[in-house]
């Protein structure tokens, strides 16, 4: 409940010192890259897209609010062993993705929205984590055990940089952190997200 608090908080305060300015929505498309415990998890990458807002300061300062939502795809593992007539199978799927939401502060060095810049911010993250657990031994009925109760929410973090090519279309990298030690057996999810912008 503080966390959701604190992400509006940010939120009304961004749109508070941005007042009287000219607001530029933004579609942008993500390819993330896990690392750290997060890589451990999903056998790939993973895709999304956010919705962003800039808040217009002077001197090149923007307030961002975000809305981010991405997919990892599924990690599968399996194994099988005998003793004698009797083979044990297991198979163990896990699936992961997050949303959130956020509030970036990007610096253009330029001293105006334009060009190569530099990002920082916070932003809460819910992860809905699913881990299904199939087993089955010769002659008797595979047993499924499927666990959708691994969802946590947490604070998180970002810093990254970015460029916008013209008036419209920019790239950026960031590296997002969320700790999740009592959501799983693993506790940093980190990754890095590259995005391709379109702010209308």
């Amino acid at each position: 409940m503080i966390h959701r608090r604190l992400a509006l908080s940010l939120t009304l305060l961004a749109a508070g010192a941005a007042h009287g300015q000219s607001p530029r929505f933004g579609l942008q498309g993500t390819l993330s890259i896990p690392s750290a415990d997060l890589k451990s998890v999903t056998s790939s990458g993973g895709y999304g897209a956010a919705l962003t807002l800039d808040l217009l300061l002077s001197g090149g300062h923007v307030l961002r609010p975000r809305f981010d939502y991405i997919y990892y795809r599924e990690k599968t593992t399996t194994d099988s062993f005998s003793l004698g007539s009797i083979t044990y199978r297991y198979t163990d799927k896990y699936s992961i993705n997050s949303a959130g939401l956020g509030l970036d502060y990007a610096y253009y060095v330029a001293g105006r929205p334009e060009g190569f810049y530099l990002v920082a911010g916070v932003h809460q993250s819910r992860y809905e984590i699913k881990d299904t657990y199939s087993a089955s031994v010769t002659g008797q009925p595979t047993i499924t055990d499927e666990n959708r109760d691994k969802s946590k929410s947490k604070l998180g973090y970002a810093l990254g940089a970015g460029y916008d090519f013209n008036r419209n279309w920019g790239a950026q990298l960031r590296l997002t952190s969320v700790d999740l030690a009592d959501a799983s057996e693993k506790s940093s999810f980190n990754a890095y997200n590259f995005g391709v912008t379109y702010r209308f």
